[in-house]
């Protein structure tokens, strides 16, 4: 049983790292794409952030509670014009479903050039 539930456990690490990779890229992704004007999700913790509002939308498919999740986008460059570079970095603290002394951060960062500023 404790190799079942081991294997359970890092096979959810794995789909939680997965998901929370995932989430940065869209957030990178909408940030390049439609500069602010992404859709802010219902229950968005976030408010009017929109960027992180996404990330945190993709984020909920890691089956977990992501109320604990850290997005954090900066701009390398200072600003967010055409052509500079927008990163995205993602830190959550995974909390296991069984009782396994796992407790492994996951961060996680994308980045991305803008394309688009409306």
């Amino acid at each position: 049983m404790f190799v079942i539930f081991g294997m359970w456990e890092l096979i959810m690490v794995v789909h939680t790292m997965n998901v929370m990779s995932d989430a940065a890229k869209e957030g990178v992704r909408c940030a390049i794409v439609s500069g602010n004007g992404c859709p802010i999700p219902a229950g968005c913790p976030y408010g009017t952030d929109k960027i992180k509002c996404r990330v945190w939308d993709y984020a909920r498919f890691s089956l977990h509670d992501v109320s604990a999740i850290t997005i954090n986008p900066e701009y390398p460059d200072g600003n967010n014009d055409v052509g500079s570079r927008i990163r995205i970095t993602v830190q959550y603290d995974f909390m296991p479903y069984t009782a396994l002394p796992i407790r492994p951060t996951i961060r996680t960062a994308a980045v991305g050039r803008v394309v688009y500023k409306p």
